[in-house]
C-alpha cells in the first residue's frame, strides 16, 4: 500500500503541498458540463474537435499520451491528471458561469455486517454520493445537458444568431426526455489555514446522474428563479499512485504500479495538464 501519499503530486506547488494538510474549500465556479468519455472510441473522441492542436502536438498524440489504447478511452488504466486532460482538450457541452451553490455529499453505509455480543457493527461498507448545484441563471445548453430539457435550434450554427432561419426562434421544451451521464469540471481554490494563500484547483465530478429534475418558480414580484440540478455521482474505477513501478528511485512516493481504486471526485491542482499530461509525473 501507499507508502506516502496516494496523489502524485510531486510537480506541483510548494504552496498547494502545503495547504492540503489544512485547507477549506471556498467555491466552484465555471463548471463545465461534458460527456463521459469511459469507453469513448479514439474516433469519437477526435472527432470532438478534429482540428485542435495541443502545442505542438495533435488530438492523436495527446490520445496516446495520457495512456489512451489504440481503440477506445478506459478510465480503469488512467491516472486522475490523465482524464482530467482528455476532458479539457476538448470543448465542453455548456458551462454553468453563475453558479450559487454546488454541494457534494456523502452518504452511507448502504450495507452493515454485525455479530457477537449485542450485535455490534463489524463492519460498514456501500458509500452513495449526490451533487447539487444552482445556477442564478438559466443555459440552454446546461438545461439541455443536465435537465431533460429539450431545446430546437432553428439555424445552421447554434452558436451564431444570425444565422437563425426567417420567422423563426430557438425553443426550450419540458419534454419527458432524461439526460445521460455527464462528467462536470469544476474550477475551485482551496486556502491555506496557516497564511491565506488561494490555491487554484480543478475538481472533477466523473460520472454525474441527473435526476433530470426542472421546477420553474415564477413570482408575480419579479423575483427571478434559481435552476436546480441535483442528481446521483456514480462509482468511476480509476488509478490512483504511482504508474512507474520500473523506476526504483520512486518507490517512496507510493504505490508502485497503482492501486485500481473506486471514486466519486477528485481535487487537483490548476496545472498545465494539457500542454504537459505528465505534469503529476515525477519520472517526466
Amino acid at each position: 500500500m501507499a507508502t506516502k501519499s496516494y496523489s502524485n503530486l510531486h510537480k506541483s506547488s510548494s504552496a498547494w503541498n502545503s495547504a492540503i494538510r489544512n485547507f477549506g474549500i471556498v467555491t466552484v465556479m465555471n463548471a463545465k458540463v461534458y460527456n463521459v468519455l469511459d469507453g469513448m472510441s479514439k474516433t469519437d473522441y477526435l472527432d470532438l474537435t478534429p482540428s485542435s492542436m495541443i502545442g505542438t502536438r495533435t488530438l492523436t498524440e495527446l490520445f496516446t499520451d495520457v495512456g489512451g489504447s489504440a481503440t477506445a478511452i478506459d478510465f480503469s488504466t488512467l491516472k486522475a491528471d490523465g482524464i482530467l486532460t482528455l476532458y479539457l482538450a476538448i470543448e465542453p457541452i455548456a458551462t454553468l458561469k453563475y453558479l450559487k451553490t454546488a454541494n457534494s455529499t456523502q452518504e452511507g453505509p448502504t450495507k452493515t455486517i454485525t455479530g457477537g455480543q449485542n450485535a455490534s457493527t463489524l463492519l460498514k461498507y456501500g458509500k452513495t454520493a449526490r451533487l447539487e448545484m444552482t445556477d442564478a441563471l438559466g443555459n440552454a445548453e446546461a438545461l439541455e445537458a443536465l435537465t431533460g430539457m429539450t431545446v430546437e435550434y432553428f439555424r445552421d450554427n447554434k452558436a451564431t444568431p444570425a444565422n437563425l432561419k426567417t420567422g423563426a426562434s430557438d425553443i426550450i421544451h419540458a419534454t419527458t426526455t432524461f439526460a445521460s451521464p455527464k462528467t462536470i469540471i469544476g474550477d475551485t481554490f482551496i486556502v491555506d489555514t496557516e497564511n491565506g494563500t488561494q490555491c487554484l484547483a480543478y475538481i472533477t465530478f466523473y460520472d454525474f446522474l441527473s435526476d433530470s429534475l426542472f421546477n420553474l418558480t415564477q413570482d408575480s414580484e419579479g423575483d427571478a428563479t434559481v435552476f436546480d440540478m441535483n442528481g446521483d455521482l456514480n462509482e468511476v474505477k480509476i488509478i490512483i499512485g504511482d504508474a512507474d513501478k520500473e523506476d526504483p528511485s520512486q518507490a517512496t512516493y507510493g504505490d508502485e504500479g497503482g492501486v485500481l481504486t473506486g471514486v466519486f471526485y477528485t481535487i487537483l491542482p490548476q496545472l498545465d495538464y494539457v500542454k504537459d499530461p505528465d505534469a503529476l509525473n515525477p519520472a517526466a
